[in-house]
């Protein structure tokens, strides 16, 4: 099972004081929530770059990302996002921050998956990166969406 988007709540203080929407994303038993600030994307921005992520997987097999929380990479620091790498027939989704002063040019927001990391399943310093696998035919009710 698969699926992100946003809270359907009304806003709390948080949100509302930051601009920014709480969402969830699901993959398999996993729950995890999220928050996306609004300053340089909107809620359709982030469900527009969802689509084309998820349907760079499901129809190019190709490495991919949902980005969960962008700030205009000219004057931010990092990005939030999942990265999607493409196994066989799975995806596996890890979470991920991109820190924009460590990239070798300026973020390029129409390409975002020429900045992603290389699928790596143990860090520098030897322990598990947690990572959630879903066979990418899951993934197809998403694109119905």
């Amino acid at each position: 099972m698969f699926n992100i988007d946003f809270v359907k709540n009304e806003l709390t203080e948080l949100e509302k004081k930051e601009n920014s929407r709480y969402g969830i994303i699901k993959i398999d038993d996993l729950n995890e929530k999220f928050l996306s600030s609004l300053s340089y994307w909107s809620v359709k921005d982030y469900r527009k770059q969802w689509l084309e992520g998820i349907s760079r997987v499901v129809k190019k097999r190709k490495t991919s990302c949902l980005i969960t929380c962008m700030y205009d990479p000219l004057k931010a620091n990092f990005i939030n996002l999942w990265t999607i790498y493409v196994e066989g027939e799975n995806a596996v989704f890890q979470e991920n921050i991109i820190f924009l002063t460590k990239l070798d040019k300026v973020y390029n927001i129409l390409n975002p998956y020429e900045h992603l990391p290389k699928h790596e399943t143990i860090t520098d310093d030897g322990d598990l990166i947690s990572e959630w696998t879903i066979p990418i035919s899951e993934l197809n009710n998403y694109l119905k969406i």
